[in-house]
């Protein structure tokens, strides 16, 4: 199974909105502790971190620090800069592809 960036990317878009709270700018911002103890977010993502850094390099998130560890950062947090489009909210992004069952 292959890593696919702008998916992680868009799950964290989704994530963010889903367990944060939306600015009077349209944007969305959570702390670390409320996206990382989402029940859905932590089935979802494989490295929550790696993708949280990902969306940070192209400037869809923004947070202080360069590595966010629990509980040592459950406070900082994490800015939506660029939302999803009006209308995705409703569910997150499908995976990209099915689990191979190993027996």
């Amino acid at each position: 199974m292959s890593y696919d960036v702008d998916h992680e990317i868009k799950g964290v878009q989704y994530f963010v909105a889903k367990v944060g709270k939306q600015e009077p700018d349209g944007t969305y911002k959570c702390t670390f502790a409320q996206i990382f103890g989402d029940p859905e977010a932590e089935q979802w993502f494989e490295s929550l971190v790696g993708s949280l850094k990902a969306a940070r390099r192209t400037g869809v998130i923004n947070f202080e620090g360069q590595m966010l560890l629990m509980p040592v950062h459950k406070d900082v947090v994490i800015h939506l800069l660029k939302p999803l489009p009006p209308g995705t909210k409703e569910k997150p992004p499908k995976p990209t592809s099915k689990k191979k069952r190993l027996f």
